[in-house]
């Protein structure tokens, strides 16, 4: 199963799936390299490294490297970067649970909902919260895929609003591929 369109992969590199990561590690089913947010340097650094070791399984899939990097340098490129750079308060990477009233829930159960902001900065106006997709979709597809991804990315953006106590101005979908931010 997945989470607001995001793999069990994802969700566990970001905590969600409490030891699940070392023991399909201990399996051979997959590693996980961690790189330092937004660092091209470090990516390359540690896609190197990971290269050596893993080079049969990567001859098999030559442009999952490539890939990576480019939606990185994607990011980094952006308008949307750009305004967050310009900002001294931002962040990345930032897991956020809440509490759903039992109320509020079709199971009439309290829940507690997991994500990660991918990222948050503030402009003067108020906060702006970002959530990137990097799936390799067409342009004309990207507006489904905004109506789907909405509901999740509307859920942090008032999770946050109430934990920090401040406004959200804006909040979007930056679209690696196609390299398009949708914001509302």
């Amino acid at each position: 199963a997945n989470y607001h369109g995001t793999t069990m992969l994802t969700q566990t590199m970001r905590g969600m799936w409490d030891g699940l990561y070392a023991r399909m590690e201990r399996g051979g089913a997959y590693r996980v390299v961690p790189v330092r947010p937004n660092s091209i340097a470090d990516v390359r650094a540690q896609i190197a490294h990971f290269r050596q070791r893993y080079r049969a399984e990567l001859e098999a899939n030559p442009d999952l490297v490539e890939q990576a990097v480019q939606t990185v340098q994607t990011v980094q490129r952006s308008a949307l970067w750009r305004r967050a750079l310009a900002c001294p308060e931002r962040l990345v990477e930032v897991p956020l649970q809440m509490l759903i009233p039992a109320a509020e829930c079709a199971s009439g159960l309290p829940t507690i909902r997991r994500g990660v902001i991918d990222l948050a900065f503030r402009e003067p106006e108020g906060w702006v919260i970002v959530d990137y997709k990097t799936d390799n979709v067409a342009d004309h597809a990207v507006a489904p895929l905004v109506d789907y991804y909405r509901p999740q990315v509307q859920s942090y953006a008032e999770a946050w609003q109430k934990l920090v106590g401040q406004p959200v101005h804006e909040v979007g979908l930056f679209f690696t591929r196609p390299n398009r931010y949708v914001q509302w």
